[in-house]
């Protein structure tokens, strides 16, 4: 993420830029990255972030990259959540994507929180 405050995932670390705009200026300035705070994420973590922030895009999640980053044993505690949100329609399948439709944006972050706690 670009900016004070911005937080960024590549898919393996999580990291987060200083939130004053005059510490992240004063450090762009002096040659520095304005990270705070930089961490790497055990797997699990990197699985939740996966679903969390490829469900707020409109083409979803692929589960077919999924699998082949992480191996199908990874993904298998995800594969309950998944379907439970299938049957109730606040996600929808298009043939290896999951996208979430119209009718559930409002709730969600409810359906964030389900990849949260698999």
């Amino acid at each position: 993420g670009l900016g004070a405050g911005a937080h960024s995932f590549d898919g393996t670390h999580r990291w987060a830029n200083v939130v004053s705009p005059e510490d992240y200026s004063q450090r762009l300035a002096q040659g520095e990255l304005p990270v705070v705070d930089f961490r790497a994420l055990p797997v699990q973590e990197q699985v939740e972030e996966f679903f969390f922030l490829g469900l707020r895009q409109t083409e979803g999640v692929d589960l077919q990259v999924a699998r082949e980053r992480w191996g199908t044993q990874e993904i298998q505690p995800w594969e309950g959540v998944i379907a439970d949100l299938l049957r109730e329609g606040r996600l929808l399948r298009r043939a290896e994507r999951i996208v979430m439709p119209e009718s559930a944006y409002l709730i969600s972050n409810e359906i964030f929180q389900e990849f949260l706690v698999a």
